[in-house]
């Protein structure tokens, strides 16, 4: 089965520390904190001290070329039942990311923002995404691991050795 990213970060670690993956593939910012499986039944177990690795954007992004009927219902916490658009738009998903940061921080947990890296073109179809995500981050002072900045530095500089060998004995 193939794996996010994220599946691998135990690899980076010692005995000393616990990875535990709670990511799904297809989940867009709004319906992994709302559905009662996912962030909801997740952040029971944060503690005091954890780190919490938050990536989303890239299924935000895709939500203008879903179908308008294309929803998820799940049950707010006030008991009542709620329907919300799959995919989000951005300044919706800043009100998402706001949400993770509030809870994960109230846990007394450190929050890590993680960009959507850029697709295999070197595209960056979710560039508005990241720059909220970006924005986010600066303004509750958490820290963003920028991967579409270095993933696009590091296509760049493949591309520019592919064009000029000579430049290689320099790298």
């Amino acid at each position: 089965a193939i794996q996010g990213w994220g599946y691998y970060f135990a690899e980076f670690f010692n005995d000393t520390a616990t990875v535990s993956n709670k990511a799904k593939s297809g989940m867009t910012a709004n319906q992994y904190y709302n559905l009662p499986d996912y962030f909801p039944n997740f952040k029971k177990n944060i503690n005091e001290g954890d780190y919490v690795f938050i990536s989303f954007g890239t299924n935000d992004e895709k939500r203008s070329h879903y179908n308008k009927s294309d929803s998820y219902k799940y049950i707010d916490e006030n008991g009542n039942e709620v329907e919300e658009q799959i995919g989000l738009p951005v300044e919706k998903y800043g009100e998402y990311l706001q949400k993770y940061v509030n809870d994960i921080k109230a846990k007394g947990a450190v929050c890590v923002f993680v960009t959507v890296p850029t697709q295999a073109d070197n595209v960056d179809k979710c560039a508005a995404y990241n720059e909220k995500m970006r924005a986010i981050a600066s303004d509750n002072n958490v820290l963003c691991i920028d991967l579409n900045l270095i993933q696009t530095e590091y296509i760049d500089y493949v591309k520019k050795l592919s064009k000029n060998p000579a430049d290689q004995s320099a790298a």
